[in-house]
């Protein structure tokens, strides 16, 4: 199973699809009576938003049509593969009815929302684990683990072929046992449950009889780390009494930790106290630590399968980082995620640009350049929406890039800030003349040759503003633009030429018949 999920086909989410369109107009504000701990604050993340809730695109009919107009050979069967679409389908529809500025409140499609947001997310993070062959414990479902036999087969096979540049043997980010398969696929089925992330968390997870919790349930036992940690290597632990079953009073433990970067060297990782779970102190510092962790690490996973020629695998890894983005940079219902109120405010009060220069919108950018490659490779051919990926990059380096130590600010951007480093500015501008270059290359293929001229051009200005050598691999582009625009323009003049032509000689053959049927 987990084979095959590196080379299923990558399909976008709403959030990289359309990215800021995504709650407008289908804002949904839940207030759950059942939950009164919440005080009302009832969490709905954009990945939760669903691009269509009426239309059902599964008619019956579809699959004959489908074999009718399309080349590939239909396909009848059930393997799953929709399950999470449809969960996402139901629940949006149901959290859209129940909303409080739409309907009553004893007028809702569902008793609990809370209690069906939890079964949802129950159910896709299992059916996430079964997909990658990952152990699961409904406890705590967001946290899963390996399964010892599987790592065992894998790391012995890789032992067997070695390691290369490619990414092969141990530790390797594309095979059974990469640390980045640990992080649920949609951020709202985590963040809001985690003690660690939510000051007061959704209750989540299920409880089962025990009479049949063994022939239902896969336990796994280590409750005590977020997924982005499982991402990290212990070094070393203060001593710590054992009496052969752990810490049974779950009392706190400072663990060192090195985190695995892009250059798969670990480097020093600050103390971290894990306390008792579900959480019992809320610490804001510590959770934005792990979205950033999180998202780093999916970018480097991606980067990884890009590499080993896995671009579907690759697409898919960038397109969940820019989800577990969205959370920061996005407008939306955080419930009792504290951490991200604040800065949601911050988005608000300028506009919905990011004004502070930080490594998560950095790694925010590169991931969508990133994209925008995949999208461009001949497996995935996406030219638009590697085109759609260029221009949002663009806009989110917009406050940095327009005047070396300014930075725009305010609700449309006409304030400055005047206190910025100059880093800020060379590095923006760095990441600027890569996005005009994809913005470029994916025009090319859209035949848009003016604009491709024109963004490669700016790519030129900015590289030299970065006090960076230009490519030579960007002249080429601009080569190729400027003749294909000349190629364009001459058919056209010698079909325009052919037109006028042909309209003048039956001109002059109606005055001639004219002529003739006067004498």
């Amino acid at each position: 199973r987990f084979n095959y999920s590196k080379s299923v086909k990558y399909e976008k989410s709403i959030i990289c699809d359309q990215w800021g369109k995504a709650l407008k107009g289908n804002g949904v504000h839940l207030f759950d009576d059942t939950q009164h701990q919440w005080g009302g604050k009832f969490p709905f993340f954009p990945d939760e938003t669903n691009e269509d809730d009426n239309d059902d695109p599964d008619h019956f009919l579809g699959v004959f049509l489908r074999s009718r107009l399309s080349r590939e050979a239909p396909f009848i069967g059930n393997d799953m593969t929709s399950l999470n679409r449809v969960l996402a389908k139901n629940y949006f529809t149901s959290a859209r009815a129940a909303d409080e500025d739409n309907v009553d409140r004893g007028d809702k499609p569902v008793k609990s929302m809370s209690g069906m947001k939890r079964r949802v997310n129950l159910i896709k993070l299992r059916h996430q684990a079964d997909r990658l062959g990952l152990a699961f414990d409904s406890a705590v479902p967001w946290m899963f683990k390996f399964k010892e036999h599987l790592l065992r087969q894998s790391l012995n096979s890789e032992d067997d072929v070695g390691s290369d540049e490619s990414g092969a043997g141990n530790g390797s980010m594309v095979s059974y046992g990469c640390l980045v398969d640990l992080i649920p696929d949609n951020p709202s089925d985590w963040i809001p449950f985690d003690g660690l992330l939510a000051n007061l968390p959704v209750p989540g997870g299920m409880s089962f009889n025990v009479k049949y919790e063994r022939y239902c349930l896969e336990s796994s036992e280590d409750r005590s780390v977020a997924p982005v940690y499982r991402a990290c290597c212990p070094i070393e632990s203060e001593a710590v009494e054992d009496n052969g079953a752990g810490d049974k009073d779950g009392n706190a433990q400072s663990v060192k930790w090195m985190a695995i970067q892009s250059n798969e060297k670990a480097i020093e990782y600050p103390n971290i106290e894990y306390p008792k779970y579900p959480c019992a102190g809320y610490d804001s510092s510590q959770a934005w630590d792990i979205l950033y962790q999180t998202v780093v690490l999916l970018k480097e996973a991606g980067n990884k399968a890009l590499k080993a020629s896995l671009p579907f695998l690759a697409a898919r890894r960038y397109d969940k980082a820019i989800n577990y983005c969205s959370l920061a940079y996005l407008e939306y219902p955080v419930g009792t995620v504290d951490f991200l109120a604040e800065h949601q405010f911050v988005i608000y009060e300028n506009g919905g640009y990011e004004c502070r220069w930080n490594d998560l919108i950095k790694t925010l950018v590169m991931i969508r350049l990133n994209l925008a490659m995949c999208f461009l490779k001949e497996e995935i051919n996406d030219t638009k929406g590697a085109r759609t990926q260029a221009n949002l990059s663009l806009k989110e380096l917009k406050p940095f890039a327009t005047e070396k130590g300014v930075v725009l600010t305010g609700k449309k951007l006409a304030k400055k800030r005047t206190d910025e480093p100059s880093k800020t500015y060379t590095e923006s501008k760095a990441l600027q003349a890569k996005a005009y270059f994809r913005l470029g290359s994916s025009q090319i293929l859209l035949k848009e040759y003016d604009d491709a001229v024109k963004s490669f051009d700016l790519c030129v200005g900015s590289t030299k503003e970065a006090g960076k050598t230009v490519d030579a691999a960007v002249m080429r582009k601009i080569n190729e633009a400027k003749r294909r625009r000349k190629e364009k323009k001459e058919r056209q003049r010698k079909k325009f030429k052919f037109m006028f032509s042909s309209n003048e000689e039956e001109e002059d053959g109606s005055k001639c018949t004219a002529e003739a049927g006067s004498g």
